[in-house]
């Protein structure tokens, strides 16, 4: 929770330019046609008024909308309803709910701040909330994420929130002291208890601990030093180009290698194949890396359970074609082969040039 925090906190200030130029494009289009004129006593207004489109822009931000490396609607991707429609937060992760629930708690906020309607202030700002939730939910279909009913109810939530806590400021700024008090208290109390509430019916977090007690992945490079006896990288398993490394942090070219590996094996791995093999590996044109560890482990995969690399001692990446190969600690050889049941191995050209720099310059 508190690395997602840290991570919407730089989002907002990374996109306050984004967001200074949209403020400026709007507040000049309203002078130029006279619905405003720049006064000194309109500055508190115009301060809010950038905090919205700050909080608006982050909230695109983080939900992808203005994420650049998405291009325009790449990835359309129709729902499936029968997933989508269910009992709201069943299995959804608490983390996330919480995280969509605060993210709108300011703008249910500020919409009735800074957009002054004569009256419903509170329920109009929720109604615009609510759509803008909806809205960013309908073009994440567009850009590869999913259509999500439980980010638009905690969205709306937080955005309830918001407005009563905005409800219960304006009492107090108007004198009216215990009204505003009580509200803000009440709001908070009762926000709690609906949250409290929702956690018993999220448990996705729990259930993600319990998914990963059962499946112990290829460890990643910080996993793999306490472990580590040595790694090295060679043209096939010729002898005389092998470049060893007793560990990675020394050689900052060898822990990006290895995190690269580990990257695209994880990905990869629904489209491989186990079986034991005593074969000689004899390929002197291919890039391997090979990994040997102190004590033996064992590797499960979530997305192939079938695939189970017990008490291994060793094990070796073909660059080229994706081939693994381990040896346990009773020194039975198995071959691992990707066999491309859903699409063809693509090759990591990054891997096969940082590889390549390494053997010929080490």
């Amino acid at each position: 929770m508190r690395m997602y925090l840290i991570e919407g906190a730089f989002s907002f200030l990374h996109i306050l330019p984004i967001a200074a130029v949209c403020y400026t494009i709007v507040f000049m289009m309203i002078w130029l046609i006279g619905k405003r004129k720049p006064s000194v006593k309109l500055i508190p207004s115009y301060i809010m008024e950038f905090v919205l489109i700050c909080c608006t822009c982050t909230i695109l931000n983080i939900t992808g909308l203005l994420n650049t490396n998405h291009g325009l609607f790449p990835h359309f991707m129709l729902p499936n309803w029968q997933e989508t429609i269910h009992f709201p937060f069943a299995s959804a992760s608490f983390q996330m709910v919480m995280l969509n629930f605060l993210m709108f708690v300011p703008l249910g906020f500020l919409l009735p701040l800074v957009l002054h309607f004569k009256k419903q202030r509170i329920f109009k700002a929720i109604i615009i909330a609510f759509a803008f939730s909806a809205f960013i939910e309908i073009l994440q279909i567009f850009i590869g994420r999913f259509f999500e009913i439980d980010d638009i109810i905690s969205n709306t939530l937080g955005a309830v929130v918001g407005a009563f806590l905005w409800q219960s400021t304006y009492w107090i700024k108007a004198k009216r002291y215990r009204k505003g008090i009580i509200g803000i208290c009440s709001t908070i109390v009762v926000a709690g208890v609906i949250l409290f509430g929702i956690s018993f019916i999220a448990n996705g977090d729990r259930l993600q601990d319990d998914i990963s007690k059962m499946y112990s992945e290829l460890p990643n490079d910080m996993e793999l030093e306490d472990n580590l006896n040595y790694i090295e990288i060679s043209f096939g398993f010729d002898s005389n180009t092998k470049i060893k490394r007793k560990t990675l942090f020394n050689d900052t070219r060898f822990a990006n290698v290895y995190s690269q590996m580990e990257t695209d094996i994880s990905t990869d791995i629904s489209q491989y194949e186990i079986s034991s093999t005593k074969e000689i590996i004899e390929k002197s044109n291919d890039i391997i890396i090979s990994v040997y560890l102190n004590e033996p482990q064992t590797f499960t995969f979530y997305n192939n359970p079938d695939i189970v690399m017990s008490n291994v001692v060793s094990f070796s990446y073909d660059v080229i074609d994706g081939t693994l190969w381990y040896t346990d600690d009773a020194e039975s050889a198995f071959k691992i082969s990707f066999i491309g049941k859903d699409y063809a191995f693509i090759k990591n050209e990054e891997l096969i040039a940082d590889t390549t720099e390494i053997i010929q310059n080490p």
